[in-house]
Order: structure tokens, then sequence, then C-alpha cells
């Protein structure tokens, strides 16, 4: 079966480039720094912290000579580092820029072959697995859901969110959950409430997985609805199914299990539905001491503890977010990113927020991409 790669979302099937041998490349190097001290033997050793940028170069073939202008276009167009995955080791990525030239020797009169070189990042990522997006539990048992609709919204009889417990039976399912609150118009409007006996009676069961589907409760309407799901203990494995279609886990806190020797510098997202305002609507998260608080933006907020910069984007540009993110360190504002070390790295939440008749929470919820990587 002959090998490709996928370089800036594009296969090199596509181009009718094969890779014709694995990749060829060094290990990366660190970056010491040594110094001689005058009348100490051995150089002080100085550490920078970081790993120097590789070269990877990839024997290939194109079978169409004439295609050779489009595999320029391709390999040379993107400024700045792109995903580069190949068939050799499938669950990883690297970021790369093309630095090669195209020399290409050709044979038969129609194909052609040349070394593919990209100047990488010294980091081979595993690609993400299982998903660590998670939804605010409050310590006291508490977590909130509205739905994130204006009051003139016709589609809102066509959305659909479930809560969603598996791996239980029917007896057994949503057993922590003491009751669901259901108010329209931020709360001050009507309001139903079902108890624990009256939430399982609309229990629907596939096999092991129950669901309810919050929007069938009466009580909810198009006019800003939200939901208060309280349960007996925080010690649950429920999630949503949210109304855009995310799955959503609703947590206090997740254990991620670093299985590298290398600390990683983790992609965080946290996402509000509405302007989340100073109210602290979207949870802050604390990582291994670091506490990351984003408030006050509309949609997607990603904080890259790599390149310790915060941004949205906004009609495919990225702009700046720096201005919506806090971090603190044991009650200090600190200008330290936090990082996943090898082993167990646990995440706290703190929703902190005070539900009252004029805080619409919306939609919320935090997502950690690790970056685990090896060298």
């Amino acid at each position: 079966m002959k090998k490709g790669f996928t370089f800036n979302g594009l296969k090199s099937s596509d181009f009718g480039v094969y890779i014709t041998g694995e990749a060829v490349y060094d290990a990366p190097v660190y970056d010491y720094d040594f110094a001689e001290v005058p009348g100490r033997s051995g150089d002080l050793i100085l550490d920078n912290g970081r790993w120097n940028n590789i070269e990877v170069r990839y024997p290939a073939a194109v079978r169409d000579l004439t295609k050779m202008q489009a595999i320029r276009d391709w390999l040379n167009g993107p400024r700045g580092y792109c995903e580069l995955t190949d068939d050799y080791n499938p669950d990883q990525y690297r970021l790369a820029v093309f630095s090669g030239g195209l020399s290409v020797s050709p044979f038969n009169n129609r194909a052609g072959r040349f070394d593919l070189v990209f100047n990488c990042k010294p980091q081979r990522f595993y690609k993400p697995g299982v998903s660590s997006r998670f939804a605010p539990l409050f310590q006291d048992g508490l977590s909130y859901y509205t739905s994130d609709l204006l009051a003139m919204d016709t589609t809102f009889e066509n959305e659909t969110c479930v809560l969603i417990q598996e791996n239980t039976t029917a007896s057994a399912a949503f057993e922590n959950l003491a009751h669901i609150n259901v108010w329209r118009a931020y709360g001050s409007g009507s309001s139903t409430t079902y108890t624990g006996t009256q939430a399982r009676a609309l229990v629907q069961m596939s096999g092991t997985t129950a669901t309810i589907d919050l929007f069938d409760l009466t009580g909810h309407g198009n006019a800003y609805t939200y939901y208060q799901l309280v349960f007996t203990n925080t010690n649950i494995n429920y999630h949503f199914k949210a109304s855009n279609g995310a799955d959503v886990r609703i947590r206090s806190a997740i254990t991620l299990y670093n299985p590298t020797p290398y600390a990683s510098k983790p992609l965080l997202l946290f996402y509000s539905s509405q302007s989340s305002g100073t109210d602290g609507a979207v949870p802050a998260i604390v990582v291994n001491g670091i506490e990351v608080d984003a408030d006050g933006f509309n949609g997607t907020l990603y904080v890259d503890c790599d390149l310790q910069d915060a941004y949205l984007i906004t009609d495919g540009q990225k702009v700046n977010g720096n201005s919506y993110v806090t971090l603190t360190d044991d009650g200090e504002i600190t200008t330290e990113f936090p990082v996943l070390k090898s082993g167990s790295n646990t995440i706290s939440m703190i929703p902190d927020v005070t539900i009252t008749s004029d805080i619409r929470l919306g939609e919320c919820w935090v997502e950690i991409d690790p970056r685990w990587f090896t060298i």
C-alpha cells in the first residue's frame, strides 16, 4: 500500500505524490548554553528550557510531472507552521513549514522523484483522544444549562438538548438527580419543578443509555429558558448533548494522565453562547495551581499555553483575546501559563457565579487539548 502524508489539511495523494521511504530525521537537540567559570572545573549549564527545531526529509515520487506547479503552490503557500501527518505515524502530527526546493529527477517521461524537506518543531504531538470537554458542576451539587435562543427564534422547537447517563439501568438512571427546575425569562417568569421521581419518569432508555430531553419538559419556552439541575452529590457521570451538537460532560473536576515523560503546554478552549460579562458565567479552572479565569467574551476563546496568548476567531481571523483572561497563582496575578506535568494532573472548576433573575448564563463549557508529545 502506497504511503502518503497530509500537510495544511491537504493529502499528498490528491496531487499524485507518495512517500517512497519513511521520513528521515535526527532527534531534536535540547537547547543548553555552557559557560566556563574561572577556577571551577566543568562548564556551568544554562538551561534555556526548549528544544531546537529539526529537519524532516521525505523521499517522494510524483506520478504526473504536469502537477508540479500545483504541488509547489500547495507546499509553499502557507506562512507559518501547519500540521504535518504521515501514514507511518497516523496517531501523531508535527508542526511544520516547507523549507526545501523541489529539485525533480524525472523518469518514464511522466513521473519524477524528489526529496521533501520540512522545518519542524521538535515535538511529535499525539492526536487528541477522548474529548476533555466539560461543563460546570457546582460544589453544592448544582449544574445550570440555559438555552441560547432569542425570544422570537422560531427554530426553538426543533432544537435538542438532552441529559445523558450511560451504562445504567432504567431503575438506576439519574438516581443522583434530586430535581430539575425550569424557568422562563431569566427565572422571573413561570417555573416548573420536577423531583427526582418525576424526572426519572421522563427517562428514555436505549440499551444502557438513559436520556431526558430537557426541551420536552413542561415550562420551557422560547423566551430565555434556563434549567437548574440539582444533584444529591458531585460524584456523577452525566453529560449534555447541547443544542449545537456538542457533547459536554458535567464535572467539578477531571483528571488528565500525561503518559509521556515530557510536560506539555495545553490549548484551552472556553465557550460561552453569549457575553459572559463579569459575573463568572464561564467557570474558571485551576491547572496544577494556576487559575485561568475567562470572562466578558462571546463565542470561543482559545488560551494557548505554548504561545502564551489568548484569542478569538472572527470571520476566519484571529482577534486578540488577552484582555478576557486572568491568570493567578495562590491568589496573586501571574504571567505563568499552566503546564501538564508527566503523570496525573487534576483540573478543577470554580463556577462561583451566583444565579439571579438578571444573569443569563447560556451554554458554557471548557475544553482541553493536552498536546501530549514525544521527541
